[in-house]
C-alpha cells in the first residue's frame, strides 16, 4: 500500500504547526512578553490561541487522515490534508488580525475532518458486516 502522499501531507501539517509556534515566539519577542507574564496583550493571546488550537486540531485530524488513507486512497487523503492546511492557514492569519476573522478558516479546516470521519465510518461498518 503506497501512502507516500499521506506521509508528505503529514509532514506539511507538522510544518504548519511549527509555523504557528514560530509566530507565537515572534509575537512574544516583539511584545517583550516573558512566559510567566500574567497579563498578556490581546494581540499575543490571539496568536498563542491559534497555535494551541492548531495542536488541538492536529490530534483529531492526523489519525483521521491516516485511517482515511488506509480505507480509501493516498491521493484522496493528501487532497483532504491540503484543504485542511489551507483552512488552518486562513484560520491563523484571520485570528492574528481579529478573533472574529478566524471562522471561515476554521470551517474550511473542519470540513476534511468531517468528510473523512464519515467515509471511514461507512467503510469500516461495511467491512465489519
Amino acid at each position: 500500500m503506497d501512502l507516500h502522499l499521506t506521509a508528505i501531507a503529514t509532514i506539511i501539517c507538522f510544518i504548519l504547526y511549527m509555523w504557528t509556534g514560530m509566530k507565537a515566539v515572534k509575537a512574544r519577542m516583539k511584545l517583550d512578553i516573558t512566559l510567566l507574564t500574567k497579563d498578556k496583550p490581546e494581540d499575543y493571546l490571539r496568536i498563542e490561541r491559534a497555535h494551541i488550537n492548531t495542536l488541538e486540531q492536529l490530534v483529531i485530524f492526523l489519525p483521521t487522515l491516516w485511517l482515511f488513507a488506509i480505507y480509501t486512497k493516498d491521493g484522496y487523503a493528501a487532497l483532504l490534508a491540503t484543504i485542511w492546511v489551507i483552512g488552518r492557514v486562513m484560520y491563523v492569519l484571520g485570528y492574528e488580525k481579529e478573533a472574529s476573522k478566524r471562522e471561515t478558516g476554521f470551517k474550511i479546516a473542519m470540513l476534511p475532518t468531517a468528510i473523512a470521519m464519515f467515509i471511514i465510518l461507512i467503510q469500516a461498518i461495511g467491512a465489519a458486516f
